[in-house]
């Protein structure tokens, strides 16, 4: 009995580990958008990302009244959930694993930042234009390195995309009310 205990545990952490990415073992820090040029490794980190960007734009149309930032949210939502679907599709097509469900732990840290600051409109628009900048870097390195044709394609057609993004969020950034600190 004790002897499947241990290899019930065993089977776990292996299971684990084979689940983690390289993408989140850079030395316990950010993730490094500007090194990814491994077909899989920019999958998983394009599809947390996008997940990122849909359930944080989703939590701000939930708390948002301001119409620059509900704006931005169902823009976000909309254009992420395509790439996701056109991500998914490319990998399918080409006989590549899908990426595991979920964010990366990166990713999961951002949400959570915004989800609970007690400013989250500022918060959630800094996500968004910290998280564009990263997937910008990502995308434009990628097309340019990427060890995968079509997805290198896929990072050059969604490039543009995500610099309107960038665009737009920042012009919502200009409309925002400035932030109060207290002294």
């Amino acid at each position: 009995m004790r002897i499947l205990r241990l290899l019930s545990v065993l089977l776990v952490a292996s299971f684990v580990v084979a689940c983690s990415t390289d993408t989140e073992q850079s030395a316990g820090g950010p993730v490094k958008f500007a090194d990814l040029t491994n077909a899989r490794d920019f999958a998983v980190t394009v599809a947390s990302s996008d997940q990122f960007e849909i359930i944080s734009s989703q939590l701000a149309l939930k708390r948002s009244h301001h119409k620059n930032i509900r704006d931005v949210a169902h823009r976000m939502i909309t254009d992420h959930q395509k790439s996701s679907a056109e991500l998914k599709r490319l990998l399918d097509k080409n006989g590549m694993p899908s990426p595991p469900p979920g964010m990366l732990t990166y990713h999961r840290e951002q949400f959570d930042k915004i989800a609970n600051s007690p400013d989250f409109e500022s918060a959630y628009l800094d996500a968004q234009a910290a998280a564009h900048q990263d997937a910008i870097t990502l995308f434009d390195n990628y097309r340019m390195h990427g060890d995968n044709a079509v997805l290198r394609s896929f990072a050059a057609k969604t490039l543009p995309v995500l610099k309107q993004h960038y665009e737009m969020i920042q012009e919502a950034q200009k409309h925002q009310k400035p932030r109060h600190h207290k002294d």
